[in-house]
């Protein structure tokens, strides 16, 4: 995946490390992607935009966001749609998904959530929420692989002192 930028996030108090996040934005306005784009430029992230599900297939194809907005009414598939098959896919089972859409019905709102959306927007957007959501999201991961190191470093030194306790 290319990487852009190593500045670190801040978001809240908390520092993102330096992993060049880019975030996948799925709409056919293209006021909504040029408007999040404009705005995470300013805040060090990349943005990646498709039009449609199918644009989408083809980034994820070749790279790994670190998180997805997507459109629920997108043209030809549907955003829920894409959402399950990202979701079915070993190569991005695991990629956060925002659902974006104007519809306020509970409807939909369950239908994003049963295809595997993480979470929900509602239109018009506020650039700055959207980034303050992706950075949330960023932030829970790098808690979640630090989270992990921590264990693996915990196990490691348990075998070192059961080892020494052999001896």
């Amino acid at each position: 995946m290319p990487r852009c930028g190593m500045m670190a996030l801040r978001f809240g108090g908390q520092v993102i490390p330096p992993a060049a996040p880019r975030v996948l934005v799925v709409d056919d306005d293209t006021l909504v992607q040029k408007l999040i784009q404009e705005f995470a430029r300013s805040q060090s992230l990349a943005v990646v935009a498709a039009g449609s599900a199918e644009q989408a297939y083809s980034i994820l194809e070749h790279e790994r966001p670190l998180v997805a907005f997507v459109d629920v009414n997108l043209p030809g598939m549907q955003g829920d749609a894409l959402c399950r098959d990202i979701r079915l896919s070993d190569a991005t089972w695991d990629l956060p998904v925002v659902a974006m859409t104007g519809c306020e019905r509970q409807e939909t709102m369950r239908r994003c959530f049963v295809a595997g959306a993480d979470d929900y927007l509602l239109k018009p957007l506020k650039p700055e929420v959207v980034i303050d959501r992706a950075k949330g999201i960023l932030l829970t991961q790098a808690r979640e692989r630090r989270k992990r190191e921590i264990l693996a470093e915990i196990e490691s030194l348990q075998g070192e002192l059961n080892s020494l306790h052999e001896e």
